[in-house]
């Protein structure tokens, strides 16, 4: 079997021409009409005369292509609650997640550590929905601010402190901003950095968990306004550059405006001009954990942190930062933007210090509507075994998942990535119980390690003769199809099995009224049916042209009419939640989207 990587950037590169090829047999060529209409026989000739061009961001191996491979989830016994907007983090050997909100938008003041094969649920003092956190020389976790209201609203001061060995939490204080979507970072000093906001004003605090001086002052367990910001950001990442000092930068204003600046403000100093910012801007972590790409040794003064950055044309690299100097790693391959007709988001990177590594977290492009199966992608960031050529990258991708996981997996100590809870629907109403391990800890250190001189040589070679000849039938399959008739795209065809099928839905999902489950998911079809999620979902997109959701939103619709009909005098919010939706809000919005009329006009109609 031939295997192509992946060249990266948008559009059709070489690379991605061939895996279509390969990928898509005679019979079914069709799925290139629309790609060779577009570029036409002007392209088609400049591709067999030219060099194979990849989006390189070093000079190292600019044809290069990422190893790809599948990595099996492991799941684990789900969550007591579902929960969404937590902060999830690994301590004394224990897995453990905390506040967030569950179903219906609902903040819960609760936590859940995993022991023994099996969740455990205590309490918290107060409700944190998308807070702050950091875990402290001391062996505690402070966890602060976010959101105690449904929704997303009420934020707030409150502060507690988790302690591992008893399991539990005690609230001590109040931030001096309220906040939610910040990030924290502590020092070597102990000293803890607070920053970041959202539709708040943002600056830097400081707090101090131990007893400390500082000049007249005395601090113990308390929460200190240091100064304002030039920039105010949301989810700032905040990396370490000196023993007490630290950069703050990121993409997203605190109402979660795109920013477009080359300057990271500098704790112990001035903002600073990072030059590599004028041309490769930051993605945001979309982590709390603001420490979690620091890949230095502090005890030998080495401070250097990995962050993903992005140019104008959306192709993603490596920064290494060594103290407030920037440059692009370099890499053995261009970081891939695509895999398996797939484009790649991403956004956070966890490092492990101990073996070497590095991972880059991405979810498939569609991952915010999960119109289909969610994809995992993991880019490995070999950096213990950078050579010649650059540092090793490989990209691993997991089975589609139904559900929006957290964007910030944590490391185990055995080496792992650990991903709990999400979003279900990719609804904040439909939070997901989930807990899935992916075991990178077994794997060898040298991973997506290649030796690419023998390697590029052939792969060109075997390339130009693979892409010329692929191309050159190609070009005479397409001529004799036009002969016949206007190409156009050909759409998925039905055939009496999938019909079959579908009346089967139809029968089960009336029988059994199971659109007026709100936390109805497309495993919960399949389990009844007897057959599995992928081809439940396949078989009503063919069939209905639609999504599972909407095909089930619709069921929910006419279920509320029927009952505004027969209850007049019924409250609108209450038709919702009776229909099966997830919330009155959820409701007015798909309702209106449908009938264009609000619940409420619509039974006013009558």
């Amino acid at each position: 079997m031939i295997k192509v990587g992946i060249l990266g950037a948008a559009g059709y590169t070489g690379g991605e021409l061939i895996r279509l090829l390969i990928n898509h047999p005679p019979e079914s060529l069709s799925v290139l009409t629309p790609m060779m209409t577009r570029f036409g026989h002007i392209c088609l000739l400049l591709l067999l005369s030219t060099t194979i061009e990849s989006k390189a961001v070093s000079d190292h191996n600019p044809a290069a292509v990422c190893q790809v491979q599948k990595i099996e989830l492991e799941q684990l016994p789900d969550l007591n609650i579902s929960r969404a907007g937590h902060q999830v983090f690994c301590i004394n050997g224990e897995y453990v997640v905390a506040g967030g909100h569950t179903n219906g938008f609902v903040p819960t003041p609760t936590a859940e550590y995993f022991k023994d094969g099996q969740w455990h649920v205590i309490q918290m003092t107060y409700c944190h929905d998308v807070a702050l956190s950091a875990k402290l020389k001391s062996g505690k976790v402070l966890i602060a601010g976010g959101c105690e209201q449904p929704s997303g609203i009420g934020q707030t001061f409150n502060a507690e402190l988790y302690d591992p060995e008893t399991h539990s939490f005690r609230g001590f204080g109040i931030l001096q901003r309220k906040r939610t979507w910040a990030s924290a970072l502590e020092l070597d000093s102990g000293e803890v950095v607070i920053t970041g906001n959202w539709y708040h004003n943002d600056g830097i605090e400081m707090f101090y968990e131990a007893q400390s001086v500082k000049g007249d002052h005395q601090y113990r367990q308390s929460f200190t306004y240091i100064r304002d910001v030039a920039t105010q950001r949301m989810t700032p990442s905040i990396i370490r550059i000196a023993k007490d000092d630290a950069l703050i930068f990121g993409p997203y204003g605190i109402r979660g405006d795109s920013l477009r600046t080359a300057y990271a403000y500098r704790l112990k100093g001035d903002s600073v001009h990072i030059p590599l910012f004028d041309t490769w801007q930051p993605i945001s972590l979309g982590s709390r954990q603001a420490d979690a790409s620091f890949i230095g040794d502090e005890a030998k003064g080495d401070f250097t942190s990995l962050v993903p950055v992005k140019d104008s044309t959306g192709q993603v690299a490596i920064a290494r930062f060594s103290g407030t100097e920037a440059s692009l790693l370099p890499t053995t391959c261009p970081v891939p933007m695509v895999c398996k007709g797939d484009s790649i988001v991403y956004f956070n990177i966890t490092a492990d210090r101990q073996r070497g590594r590095a991972y880059l977290f991405g979810l498939s492009k569609h991952y915010q509507t999960l119109q289909e199966d969610t994809y995992n992608y993991i880019l490995i960031i070999d950096y213990a075994h950078a050579s010649a050529d650059g540092v090793p990258l490989a990209l691993c991708y997991t089975e589609p998942l139904e559900m929006m996981p957290d964007f910030s997996p944590i490391l185990t100590p055995e080496g792992d990535l650990l991903i709990a809870g999400g979003l279900d629907n990719g609804s904040n109403f439909t939070p997901s119980n989930k807990v899935y391990l992916l075991p990178f800890g077994g794997h060898p250190a040298a991973i997506g390690k290649t030796d690419n001189s023998l390697w590029l040589i052939v792969w060109l070679t075997s390339g130009a003769i693979l892409l010329s000849g692929a191309l050159i039938f190609l070009y005479l399959y397409m001529r004799k199809r036009r002969a016949a008739s206007q190409i156009e795209p050909e759409l998925p065809q039905k055939d009496p099995s999938d019909e079959e099928l579908m009346l089967r839905i139809r029968e089960t999902m009336q029988s059994n009224k199971l659109f007026l489950n709100s936390n109805l998911k497309v495993a919960d079809l399949a389990t009844l049916l007897g057959t599995n999620s992928r081809y439940i979902s396949r078989c009503i997109n063919v069939c209905e042209n639609r999504s599972f959701s909407d095909f089930v939103n619709d069921y929910r619709i006419e279920y509320a009419k029927q009952l505004m009909v027969k209850n007049p005098e019924m409250k609108v919010g209450n038709v919702g939640t009776a229909s099966g939706f997830s919330s009155e809000q959820t409701f007015f919005r798909i309702f209106k989207q449908a009938t264009g009329q609000t619940p409420g006009d619509w039974r006013d109609s009558l």
